[in-house]
C-alpha cells in the first residue's frame, strides 16, 4: 500500500525524520511562526528603501509602517534594531516571490532553503529571528555558521 504524501513530498513518517534530523538554525527556521518571518523580511526591504532619495512624506510613512510591525511581544524595538536592509540579491528574491499567490509566497520565503539563502546573504535576518525565538536557537548559535540542508 503507498503511503500518502504529508509535506513537501514526503510521508508523514518520513516529514517526522526529517524534522527530528534538524540542527541550530534550521530548527529554528522551521519552528519561527511564518507571520513573523515574513514581518522581518518586510522590515528589511522597508529599510533597503530607506536608503533612497524620497519626500519627507514617504520616508515618514516608510517609519510608521516600520513602527507598526513592531507588536512587543516577539517583533520588539531590538529585534527591528537588528535587521539590515536587504541587498540586490535578497532583495531580487523577495521581489520573485511576489509573483506567487500569497500564502504560497509566506511558505516559500519562510523554508528552511530560501530563508536560508536570504540569511547568508543578510546574517541580520538570522539575527532577528534568533531573538524573535530565542528557545528555538542553540546556546551556542552564534558559534554556528548557517548550516541549512534540504
Amino acid at each position: 500500500m503507498r503511503e500518502e504524501i504529508y509535506h513537501n513530498g514526503r510521508t508523514s513518517d518520513e516529514h517526522s525524520a526529517w524534522l527530528d534530523n534538524l540542527k541550530g538554525d534550521e530548527r529554528l527556521i522551521v519552528h519561527a511562526p511564518v507571520g513573523h518571518v515574513h514581518t522581518i523580511l518586510i522590515a528589511s526591504t522597508v529599510k533597503r528603501a530607506l536608503q533612497y532619495s524620497m519626500t519627507l512624506r514617504m520616508r515618514s510613512d516608510f517609519l510608521e509602517g516600520l513602527e507598526r510591525l513592531i507588536d512587543g511581544r516577539v517583533i520588539t524595538e531590538k529585534v527591528m534594531a537588528a535587521i539590515k536592509p536587504a541587498d540586490d540579491v535578497s532583495f531580487a528574491m523577495i521581489r520573485e516571490a511576489d509573483a506567487l499567490p500569497v500564502f504560497k509566497k509566506y511558505e516559500v520565503l519562510a523554508s528552511v532553503e530560501v530563508f536560508g539563502a536570504l540569511a547568508k546573504l543578510n546574517p541580520s535576518l538570522l539575527d532577528a529571528l534568533r531573538l524573535c525565538f530565542p528557545d528555538l536557537s542553540t546556546p551556542t548559535h552564534q558559534k554556528e555558521p548557517l548550516q541549512c540542508s534540504a
